[in-house]
């Protein structure tokens, strides 16, 4: 819910290469805390395997 309205405002007030920006980070982010999760529940070999 809370996504299209930010991307609704970011490209209104600062342009369409924010929306690109702030979806860029997220993705990152949600690579990052899958890794952290999968090492964390399974040990580092989790990472080899997968």
């Amino acid at each position: 819910m809370a996504a299209p309205l930010l991307g609704g405002w970011l490209m209104t007030q600062v342009g369409m290469a924010s929306v690109f920006f702030v979806g860029a980070a997220a993705a990152f982010s949600a690579v990052g805390v899958f890794l952290a999760v999968l090492s964390y529940r399974h040990g580092a070999a989790a990472l080899s395997t997968w």
